[in-house]
């Protein structure tokens, strides 16, 4: 059943199955995969009043996979990269190994985004974050693609919610990273986590088979892409005092 994601033109449409046969379906379509700031961007976009409570559920409340890159190389270095142009170019033709697209590499240094030692993803990630921790993650500052307003609004909504309607008040928003390749490095995506009532909400995870049948890639309408580049909610503090909190 397909997601509730647009009020009231169609800019977003979501592909459910595998990525590898997904995939196609959106780029045929005139579609761009939806980025990770994209999401963050839809997610407070939604908040906004008058905005039916079905939409809102929807883009708060499921995971969504994105276009942005996980790629591990064997050494343990962890490249986050935006817009990953293999995962554009994935088909069920494409060889899989142990679900991820294999690089050489040579490919892996010329794939653009930020690299992570080994062992600042030994210690930042595949653990639930605090509040002011989130915000400070490189890991979730390069999928909100540097801007530390967007991050900080996203971290304030999320830790908010979780609190008010589900009355879950922990750490969360964890970023969690797949098995490290036993050579050259290994590509899949990143996608986020719904909004639930435990450690699990709002996490990134760079862990999924490209070729499982549960992925849900969100296609985005290529005239809706400059206007969803540039949307960001009202703040916290603002919602809150005018009643439009979604909670």
């Amino acid at each position: 059943m397909s997601l509730q994601l647009n009020v009231p033109v169609a800019d977003y449409k979501d592909f459910y199955g595998s990525n590898a046969e997904q995939m196609p379906l959106l780029i045929a379509g005139g579609r761009s995969p939806l980025s990770a700031a994209g999401l963050m961007r839809e997610r407070l976009a939604v908040l906004a009043s008058g905005v039916p409570d079905e939409v809102k559920l929807a883009w708060w409340d499921n995971y969504i996979d994105t276009g942005d890159g996980a790629v591990r190389h064997s050494d343990g270095r962890l490249k986050i990269v935006p817009d990953a142009q293999y995962l554009r170019q994935l088909t069920q033709e494409t060889a899989l190994v142990d679900g991820a697209v294999p690089f050489s590499d040579d490919v892996y240094r010329g794939l653009e985004g930020m690299e992570l030692s080994p062992q600042h993803v030994a210690h930042h990630f595949n653990r639930p974050l605090g509040k002011s921790e989130a915000k400070k993650s490189l890991g979730w500052l390069a999928l909100a693609r540097g801007d530390k307003s967007l991050l900080a609004e996203i971290v304030d909504y999320t830790f908010a919610q979780a609190k008010e309607r589900f009355g879950y008040d922990g750490k969360m928003m964890g970023i969690y990273h797949s098995a490290v390749p036993s050579e050259g490095a290994a590509g899949r995506l990143w996608f986020v986590v719904g909004l639930v009532d435990s450690i699990s909400s709002g996490r990134a995870v760079g862990n999924y088979h490209l070729g499982s049948g549960d992925g849900r890639l969100v296609g985005v309408a290529l005239e809706a892409r400059a206007v969803a580049g540039g949307v960001v909610g009202p703040t916290l503090d603002q919602a809150v005092n005018s009643g439009k909190l979604f909670i």
